[in-house]
C-alpha cells in the first residue's frame, strides 16, 4: 500500500467512552492490534472521539444548545487527550497538543513531524464527524490521500432507524448522494442539534455532499477490527457500510 495514504478514524463516543471519559480498555485493544498496521501503511494518522455517556451527563445542567456544545466540546477535547496517551503507549507518536479550534488544527497539523494526532470536537455548530472531515481536508491540502474509518455502535448504516423500524436494511455500499436523496442522511447546518444520533451528521453530510471527490469511508462497529484492518489494507469488508464514489451506487445486504 502507498505510503502517500492518511487515515482519519473517528470514533463515536458511545461505542469508545463511558462516565471517566476516553475507554482505556478499548483503546488498549484498538491500538495494540491496529496501531502497528497503520503505521506501516500510512503516512499521517488522525484520530477523532466523540461524547458518549459523559458528555450527556455533564449536558444536563444547561438548556441552551451552544452552551450544550461547549460542553460537548471541551469534554472531547479532554477525552482526546487520553486517547492520545494510550496511542503513544503502543509506539506511535501523537502530537502533544490537542487543537481547540480548526485554525489550531490545521496550524499543528501542518507544523508538526510527529506521526498522528488526536482531536476532539473545534467549534460550535458541528460535531466531530466534520471534525474528521475537516481533518481528511488538511491531509488532502498536504498532497495525502485520505481514507476515513467512522467506529460507531452498529455494525451498518441502515435504511431507516432500526429501532424504529425492525425491518429496516442494513446498507453495505452507497454513494453520498443516494444517501442524500433516499432521505437516510440529512444535509444541512439547519438539521444540526447536539448530541444527535446519525450516522454521519448533517453538517458532515453538507461537506461530505458538496466534494467533487469524495474521500472512501467505512462505517462499522468500533469493536469490529477485521474489517477496520480490511478496508486499511484495501481490501473488501464482510461486515460495515462503505460510502465511496460520485455515482449513485446504493446496495442492500
Amino acid at each position: 500500500m502507498s505510503k502517500e495514504k492518511a487515515i482519519v478514524i473517528k470514533f463515536g463516543g458511545s461505542a469508545s467512552t463511558d462516565l471517566d471519559g476516553a475507554n482505556i480498555e478499548y483503546f488498549d485493544d484498538f491500538f495494540q492490534e491496529i496501531g502497528p498496521l497503520i503505521m506501516a501503511t500510512m503516512a499521517r494518522a488522525a484520530f477523532i472521539i466523540g461524547g458518549g455517556p459523559r458528555v450527556r451527563e455533564l449536558q444536563k445542567v444547561c438548556n441552551d444548545p451552544d452552551e450544550k456544545d461547549r460542553i460537548g466540546i471541551q469534554a472531547t477535547q479532554q477525552h482526546a487527550w487520553q486517547m492520545g496517551e494510550v496511542a503513544k503507549k503502543h509506539g506511535l507518536s501523537v502530537i502533544p497538543s490537542v487543537p481547540t479550534s480548526p485554525d489550531e488544527a490545521k496550524k499543528i497539523i501542518s507544523g508538526n513531524a510527529e506521526f498522528a494526532i488526536a482531536l476532539g470536537g473545534l467549534q460550535i455548530g458541528q460535531s466531530t464527524d466534520a471534525v474528521a472531515l475537516e481533518t481528511a481536508a488538511i491531509f488532502k491540502d498536504q498532497g495525502l490521500e485520505p481514507i476515513i474509518v467512522i467506529l460507531s455502535n452498529v455494525l451498518y448504516i441502515f435504511t431507516e432507524d432500526p429501532k424504529v423500524n425492525p425491518d429496516a436494511q442494513p446498507i453495505v455500499s452507497a454513494s453520498i448522494g443516494s444517501l442524500i436523496d433516499r432521505g437516510i442522511l440529512a444535509k444541512g447546518k439547519e438539521h444540526w442539534k447536539p448530541g444527535m444520533n446519525w450516522a454521519f451528521d448533517p453538517v458532515a453530510t453538507d461537506i461530505l455532499g458538496n466534494l467533487a471527490d469524495p474521500y472512501k469511508i467505512l462505517f462499522t462497529h468500533a469493536k469490529n477490527l477485521d474489517d477496520v484492518k480490511r478496508f486499511i489494507e484495501g481490501k473488501s469488508v464482510e461486515e460495515g457500510t462503505v460510502v465511496d464514489g460520485t455515482e449513485k451506487v446504493f446496495t442492500l445486504k
